[in-house]
């Protein structure tokens, strides 16, 4: 059984908060939050909020304001993230400014440019501190207070122009500076100066700050808190203080699974967004006289909804169906300023209460529709500008509301409400209440048309319309959350899984035709010919033509007159009919209205017989029917097709998708309106077909007569379905989902959508990766297509270069689909059995395996090649990559753009059987890292004592190390002269008694030749005593130690903790050569092996359960011998070598290890080489291989850029370790102790003596999930130069809850 992340609960989190969501604040669309404070406490006050950086704003400064205020540029004040077109970009402050004159001005000396990961902030400010001065403002990151430099203290009793009454925002600086982020979890205490335990706390299990709810007072004139998650509307303050803001630029916030109202019209599939069988429960239901969702077609279907209520009559002047915006199903209706929509009577709005909801998109302000002539219009002005009125009169008017917001071109929920006396007007925009109260003489009522009989067009709105309701009852008092497809509130948060981790089990798919022919042949059989007696054929269709028929089952031949039964789709004019005959001539139809059906939406469809009466059945309501007594004609020669009117020949076939077919013989099954089936069909009695079930296999039977069924044509299975299994299928979890990386692109690509639409001009290639690289686990994502010229959605080595300008064929670092209908590797592209894709609104869909190595693309609910479900038929074998492979898109031709959906927004297809959306749950499930890699790994500094006996504790090992590396960084006694120390638990540390040491610098023997007897370092726990004041290690200088856990050291043989005698009992017994000590830890994948040198070839066990990445040798008692340094990555043939303690590049030791497979999962084979197993010396091996969440080696490619290459690790490191192959360069060190920020300034060289370093050029950042180069020195970052690094853990990515590591 694999990984599965820890479920969070309020018991099981450690006192953790749960987090459901965050909300997204996206540059592009202008959003923000606005409130106009009340005069509060300016001298003393706390923010507090968690916040997720997804890269660059609009502006020149890309700043993320997340609390600003004042309108003017000469005084104003707030705290801000500095975004990357900033000078001093990546840094947090906070700035106070009046009239011009700066008077404070605080930072964080560290640069946060982790894309990636949330963390944590707090601001906790009290001016009235008078000393020390610097605690006036205080900030903390992830519960650390932070290094601040203070450009401009603040005066003791400062009044910061924050907490004033005047205009607050969050999201939107001065001039229109927005940022590109997401916040969940936002507080602000007025008259309080809280520090971030108030907030946060560090897990024990994990080692990581995670948050906490606030459990203090929020007394205060502005406090508020904002939980930005999705269970209350956006902007309402649940503090209890009413501090609500208004929301400038949002839309639906939540997804459906977490609305509260406004909910769609039909019932839906895949979040929204495909529409199917029958209509969704109402609970107003009772009142309901209007529902039109105003999708295909414009029905009312609320006679459907309340059997009480008639279904209305619409005429349309002009008024067009569109598909290119909409809330739910895939489309909407389109009124310009000369359209109309008249609905029918005249008693329209003159109920006591009543309720109006519905969607809006404007894409220009003025009336929405007219009352009673023009007596009444209900007119929409610029912002909140919302009023009804008559002739100039007010009637109803919303336009002083301060809490709403409506903007051009956004999918807006609008709900009108009358109540009380009927008097009583409320207005709600997107589910929150209207503040303005209203006021005029009432609403007309009479007749009622959208788009409006106003004589100047100039005074109408234009606007796109769906899921039009009205009810003669006030449906809502209080705010509500509304839904949405693709929702601003997302299941991204920084406290972890709330859900399980993988997508169940798909129970149902489809087959997929493209009406060319492809078809399901079913041999005929007895029971399949109905004679007189009754029968029931019913199934699932979505079908997409527009003219044709679109059939879902039929024994029919039509050009042999043997014409027996037939169910189909008259697709023009969308409407159901069934066909029966009696002698094979001629023909009876049973017809359903025109109009009744909707393309692209799955519809339930049933042709029964009971009797003599026939009828068809659309999504559960009787719509049509005829009578007959006579039996049907025996059609014994032609086989029964579905998805085509003749099983032999394949005539009308379907454009679309077929799902569970049944066929009964004997029982009418449905003789009156019923409620469409919500799950797969059943053999119920008397079934005698039940196929077109299975996501796998189109020619799978539940139930057949006789035989087995063909599939004719293309026709495949498919995993769409008109049912919803589990809302975790298509939508995710609740947990960290990547994005495109703005931080990893070609400048010519261009992000926005949350990082998650792409487009590009012809400049260049256009390249982005996604912010992610797996190397274990299955993935699915979708891709679609928004341009028509051609372009590269695949998979990369995420440490491999990227694209050149233009490259058609890729690269061996990449294999892609290319949407005109080819697959593309390494300069090689195959189009067969591909299809052209590149016509705006398809969807690509791509599945990999990274344990296997597969990948398969498909597009519009059909793989091209094999089927992902069963792990066969990939498009391409072999895609794997120990540095993690990553999604990407890149331009093939002209200008290009898409939109890539890893699972935070519904998928329009679910997941193949077995695949999981990528985000931090399925990663952490595939991978299992280590929850707290620290026992295992640890950095500590240290200053000499300058004695003899100082005392080096604070590591989190629970025990001893096994290995220590010690460098003098600076100070006062020649640190540029002290070696680098090398000791460990098998060779000996045991202080004065004797302590062996190495030199990484030096090519020397062990302890320079001479016998160990004071300059002594013993192992204690969680640490070491240093016992001499003259060696290195404890002069008047500052250190650094680099700690290790291996098996212990309770034996001279020693396995995870456990002592033995002999080599043989601590499982050491392959090879020829006998270790004569060694300390294992298996969890870790890190030994320590000595043995005696033979001097000729010979194999020495490693005691690791898998083959080692990274060896180290080193003789010791041989005074000119190297350090060898192989790894698979180095050389996979083990020829070439680095050397530790030299600058050199990678060469050939061909004597050194003995054979191309010299490495192996339990031994390494020595060569008859004096470096590696010189005859009769002691010689030491230090051996790793990767470890998800502890330790990742590998290589990457230098691209010359100050912005380098960004590695993907899986976690955040604690020491990095890189040296070039390809030139004389040193081996750079750095790490999370000696600089805990970014960037990492703070070198040192493996093979040089040299103190401490800051040069430019040769930084690194640490990131959440690997760490980016930053310069072009040469040690780092030469373009085209091959770089091999060793890095080990401070934290996983994805943590024990499934949820990011802190961002640093």
């Amino acid at each position: 059984m694999g990984f599965k992340a820890h479920v969070v609960t309020e018991d099981s989190a450690s006192g953790a908060q749960i987090i459901e969501g965050s909300l997204r604040f996206d540059p592009s669309k202008n959003q923000y939050l606005q409130r106009t404070f009340g005069s509060g406490n300016r001298r003393t006050f706390t923010l507090s909020y968690w916040i997720k950086e997804h890269g660059k704003g609009t502006s020149p400064f890309n700043n993320p304001h997340i609390l600003w205020s004042g309108t003017a540029v000469e005084t104003r004040g707030g705290m801000v993230h500095r975004g990357t077109g900033a000078t001093d970009a990546g840094r947090i402050y906070m700035f106070n400014q009046v009239s011009n004159t700066t008077n404070s001005a605080v930072w964080t000396n560290s640069f946060h440019r982790d894309f990636s990961a949330w963390k944590h902030v707090v601001f906790r400010v009290d001016s009235t501190i008078s000393s020390p001065s610097t605690n006036r403002v205080l900030i903390y990151i992830n519960g650390v207070e932070q290094e601040d430099e203070y450009k401009t203290t603040p005066a003791e009793d400062l009044e910061f122009q924050i907490n004033l009454n005047q205009e607050h925002r969050i999201g939107r600086g001065i001039p229109d500076d927005y940022g590109n982020f997401s916040l969940s979890q936002y507080y602000f205490i007025d008259g309080q100066a809280l520090g971030p335990e108030n907030f946060g706390f560090t897990d024990p299990l994990t080692n990581t700050w995670r948050p906490k709810k606030y459990t203090g007072t929020f007394t205060g004139t502005n406090t508020f808190y904002l939980p930005m998650d999705g269970n209350t509307p956006v902007g309402e303050d649940q503090s209890g203080n009413n501090n609500d803001w208004l929301a400038r630029g949002f839309g639906g916030t939540a997804s459906i699974d977490k609305a509260t109202g406004a909910f769609p019209i039909l019932n839906t599939v895949n979040g929204g967004r495909v529409a199917t069988a029958g209509v969704r429960t109402d609970s107003s239901a009772n009142s309901l006289i209007l529902a039109v969702p105003f999708f295909d077609i414009a029905t009312d279907v609320s006679d459907v909804i309340n059997s009480g209520s008639s279904a209305k009559t619409l005429t349309l002047s002009n008024v067009d169906a569109t598909d290119d915006r909409t809330v739910f199903y895939g489309g909407s209706h389109y009124i310009n300023s000369s359209d109309t929509i008249t609905f029918p009577g005249t008693d329209w709005f003159s109920h006591t209460n009543f309720t109006l909801e519905f969607w809006a998109n404007i894409t220009d302000y003025g009336d929405l529709w007219t009352v009673d002539g023009n007596n009444c219009s209900w007119t929409i002005g610029t912002g909140a500008g919302i009023s009804i009125d008559g002739n100039g009169i007010p009637r109803v008017n919303f336009g002083g509301s301060s809490n709403i917001n409506i903007p051009l071109n956004k999918w807006m929920h609008f709900a009108y409400v009358k109540s009380g006396d009927g008097s009583v007007y409320n207005l709600y925009v997107n589910g929150r209440k209207a503040d303005a109260s209203s006021t005029g003489n009432g609403q007309n009522s009479g007749q009622w048309i959208l788009g409006g009989t106003r004589s100047d067009v100039n005074d109408r709105a234009d606007w796109y319309v769906q899921d039009l309701r009205y009810y003669t009852t006030a449906k809502y008092s209080e705010s509500f959350v509304v839904p949405s497809t693709i929702p601003e509130i997302t299941p991204d948060s920084p406290s972890g899984v709330v859900g399980g981790s993988a997508p169940s089990k798909i129970v149902s798919g489809s087959f997929v035709t493209d009406g060319d022919g492809d078809y399901l042949q079913v041999p005929n059989h007895a029971d399949l010919r109905f004679g007189s007696g009754d029968f029931c054929v019913e199934g699932f269709i979505y079908f997409s033509e527009t003219s044709g028929n679109a059939t879902v089952a039929g024994l029919w031949n039509s050009g042999a007159n043997r014409r027996s039964w037939l169910l189909q789709v008259e697709a023009d004019n969308r409407r159901l009919r069934g066909f029966f005959s009696t002698d094979g001539s001629s023909v009876t139809q049973v017809n359903g209205s025109t109009g009744q059906m909707t393309r692209n939406a799955w519809h339930h469809v049933a042709f029964t017989r009971g009797s003599s009466a026939f009828k068809v059945f659309l999504d559960g309501i009787e719509v049509g029917s005829a009578t007959s007594s006579s039996s049907l004609f025996d059609n014994s020669n032609d086989d029964i097709g579905v998805g085509s009117a003749q099983g032999g020949t394949g005539s009308d076939t379907t454009t679309g998708f077929i799902s569970n077919v049944r066929i009964i013989k004997g029982s009418q099954v449905y003789n009156a309106d019923f409620t469409p089936p919500t799950n797969p069909l059943t053999a119920i009695t008397n079934t005698k077909l039940l196929c077109a079930q299975s996501s796998t296999s189109a020619t799978d039977a539940a139930v057949i007569p006789t035989g087995s069924i063909t599939a004719n044509g293309d026709a495949v299975a498919s995993n769409f379905s008109p049912f919803n299994t589990n809302i975790n299928t298509v939508r995710g979890q609740v947990s960290g989902y990547p994005t495109l990386d703005p931080n990893n692109r070609i400048s010519n690509a261009v992000l926005s959508n949350n990082n998650l639409t792409w487009t590009c001009n012809n400049s260049d290639s256009g390249t982005v990766l996604a912010n992610v690289a797996v190397d274990s686990g299955k993935y699915y994502w979708e891709v679609t297509v928004d341009n028509g010229h051609r372009f590269h959605a695949g998979v990369h080595v995420s440490s491999g270069p990227r694209l050149a300008p233009n490259d058609a064929g890729l690269t061996p670092n990449d294999w892609a689909f290319r949407s005109d209908g080819a697959k593309v590797h390494n300069n090689t592209e195959s189009t067969t059995n591909f299809s052209n894709v590149s016509a705006i609104g398809n969807v690509i869909q791509l599945a990999y395996d990274a344990d296997g190595g597969n990948l398969w693309f498909g597009a519009n609910g059909l793989w091209f090649e094999g089927n992902p479900s069963t792990l066969s038929g990939p498009s391409y074998t072999g895609v794997t990559s120990t540095s993690g492979i990553s999604p990407f898109l890149n331009r093939r031709t002209n200008d290009n753009g898409a939109s890539i959906n890893f699972g935070q927004y519904p998928f329009k297809y679910v997941p193949p059987t077995g695949f999981s959306p990528i985000n931090s749950a399925s990663i952490r499930a595939a991978s299992g890292p280590i929850a707290n890699p620290t026992q295992y790994v640890d950095v500590i500094t240290y200053s000499g004592s300058s004695s003899s006996s100082n005392f080096v504790t604070g590591l989190n090992f629970n025990s001893k190390p096994d290995f220590v590396w010690i460098k003098s960084r600076s100070g006062n006694s020649s640190p540029d002269t002290q070696h680098h120390y090398l000791v460990d638990s098998v060779r000996g540390a045991n202080g004065a008694s004797g302590t062996a040491k190495l030199y990484s610098d030096d090519d020397d023997e062990e302890n320079g030749g001479q016998t160990a007897t004071t300059n002594g370092v013993r192992f204690i726990l969680n640490g070491f005593e240093l016992t001499t004041d003259n060696d290195g290690t404890n002069d008047d200088n500052e250190y650094v130690a680099w700690c290790w856990k291996a098996g212990g050291d309770k034996g001279t043989f020693n396995r995870d903790g456990v002592g033995y005698a002999s080599a043989a009992a601590a499982g050491l017994s392959a090879g020829t050569i006998t270790p004569t000590g060694a300390s294992i830890g298996t969890r870790q994948g890190f030994s320590i092996i000595t043995w005696t040198g033979t001097g000729s070839a010979g194999d020495i066990p490693h005691g690791l359960t898998q083959d080692p990445d990274v060896i180290m040798i080193k003789n010791r008692q041989n005074n000119s011998t190297d350090w060898y340094v192989f790894g698979k990555h180095i050389d996979s043939t083990f020829d070439d070598r680095l050397t530790l303690n030299s600058v050199g590049n990678a060469v050939s030791s061909s004597s050194a290890l003995n054979g191309t497979s010299a490495i192996s999962s339990t031994i390494v084979k020595l060569g008859a080489n004096e470096g590696t197993n010189g005859s009769s010396d002691n010689m030491l091996m230090y051996a790793w291989h990767n470890v998800p969440g502890v330790q990742k080696f590998g290589t990457y490619k230098g691209n010359g850029s100050d912005n380098g290459p960004m590695i993907k690790l899986g976690f955040r490191p604690a020491l990095v370790i890189v040296k070039s192959m390809d030139a004389n360069e040193p081996w750079a060190m750095y790490d999370n102790a000696r600089r805990t920020f970014n960037p990492n300034s703070k070198g040192l060289y493996a093979n040089e003596k040299a103190e401490e370093n800051d040069g430019s050029g040769r930084y690194k950042d640490f990131l959440s999930d690997g760490f980016r180069v930053i310069g072009t020195s040469g040690e780092q970052n030469t373009a085209d130069n091959d770089y091999f690094y060793m890095a080990w853990a401070e934290a996983p990515a994805f943590n024990l809850y499934g949820a990011q590591s802190n961002a640093r």
